[in-house]
């Protein structure tokens, strides 16, 4: 069993903050194709420092994650996520009410913001589970698929802005695992930039490791070196 530092009675920050949510990815990306799995994790997890939605909503970005390797489609993995849980639940009713807004005002995202910070910034701080998880369902329905504008969104709605950036972020390149790729966020940049620059990336990188593997192995690593060059 996880500590109890997450419960209502030790812990009542946790009952609303994000915090829990901040490792979510790991737990996705450590179960490829097994939501379940993923979301189990994450909500054993999760109950370390939270409890209560905060809990769910964790378990609920696992299993986006987990599920993201295999399916590239946006609203299938939100409502595949969303129906592991109650449907008279606090977090289904949120993803139910963000996805309405949505369809209200698919043109203008700030109207669904305006809408959510009425209905879910009910909470003591900008941190919390509750409004921040709204704020970025809504940045991954209007990003419609673009890592940039998804990203965009996610900071530009605010409260704990960079949390959401990166949880979107992770939604938008997962899907199908080759969806997200460096060069598909190349947005007005060109292509040919982009791919440029990861090139360079590997080769700096590669170079980088040589020289970590020669100072670890010491004496070993540059006679391992010179039987090479011969």
């Amino acid at each position: 069993m996880p500590p109890e530092t997450g419960s209502a009675e030790r812990n009542p920050d946790g009952v609303w903050s994000i915090d829990a949510q901040l490792q979510t990815e790991l737990f996705g990306l450590i179960a490829p194709g097994m939501p379940d799995e993923a979301s189990r994790r994450a909500a054993y997890f999760a109950r370390v420092t939270n409890s209560g939605l905060a809990v769910e909503v964790s378990a609920f970005y696992a299993a986006l994650y987990a599920q993201a390797y295999f399916d590239s489609d946006l609203d299938s993995l939100l409502r595949n996520a969303q129906a592991r849980f109650p449907s008279d639940s606090q977090l289904y009713e949120i993803v139910e009410t963000v996805f309405n807004w949505h369809a209200l005002n698919p043109d203008d995202w700030r109207v669904s913001r305006a809408l959510i910070r009425e209905r879910y910034d009910d909470d003591p701080m900008w941190w919390a589970a509750k409004v921040n998880f709204a704020s970025t369902l809504m940045a991954l329905l209007y990003g419609e698929g673009d890592l940039l504008q998804t990203m965009t969104l996610a900071g530009l709605a605010g409260w704990d802005a960079d949390n959401n950036m990166t949880t979107a972020a992770t939604t938008k390149s997962g899907r199908g695992v080759d969806a997200g790729r460096l060069g598909d966020a190349a947005v007005g940049a060109g292509a040919e930039d982009v791919d440029g620059l990861a090139i360079r990336a590997e080769g700096d990188l590669a170079e980088h490791l040589d020289e970590v593997a020669l100072v670890a192995n010491g004496d070993a690593g540059t006679e391992l070196a010179a039987e090479e060059d011969v």
